[in-house]
């Protein structure tokens, strides 16, 4: 086979380490290697995925960081996750849901109205007394204005 130990090991360091880009050049390495030992159609399928990868991933935006599970000795004291609720699953007066689907539209459409020189709103304040809900709208906002793309969440 084309890569040897060393490459492999190299592979999930990189992968572990969650060090994209060099993962990508180890794997272009053993693409080389493996064109130069004469599979040029593995050499073409490793680059070919990788150029799938580039494409699927989105840039985060304005300081958004994809979520990572905590490793090491914090593991077992943090707790790392995407929020659950939908804003389906919540029950509202159609005022306040047409008010969060507005904030959902601008995020959204971010680029667009920054086009036209208009900034999306960007902050909320939820009040009301304990138990109305303000917990899981903040929470149902997070999932559906989050990047598609962060760390393969659901």
């Amino acid at each position: 086979m084309a890569a040897n130990a060393e490459h492999l090991k190299a592979l999930v360091q990189s992968h572990l380490a969650r060090d994209d880009s060099r993962f990508e050049a180890i794997t272009l390495q053993v693409a080389a290697k493996a064109a130069r030992q004469g599979h040029a159609q593995l050499a073409a399928d490793l680059k070919k995925l990788l150029d799938g990868a580039r494409r699927d991933v989105v840039p985060p935006k304005r300081g958004i960081t994809p979520i990572a599970q905590p490793r090491g000795e914090i593991a077992d004291l943090v707790t790392a996750s995407y929020p659950a609720a939908r804003l389906t699953d919540l029950v509202l007066p159609e005022e306040v849901s047409d008010q969060l689907a507005r904030v959902v539209t601008e995020q959204r459409q971010r680029e667009r109205l920054e086009a036209h020189g208009l900034t999306p709103i960007h902050r909320l304040l939820l009040t009301g007394p304990p138990g109305t809900g303000k917990t899981m709208s903040a929470a149902a906002l997070a999932r559906r204005t989050r990047p598609a793309t962060a760390c393969g969440a659901p």
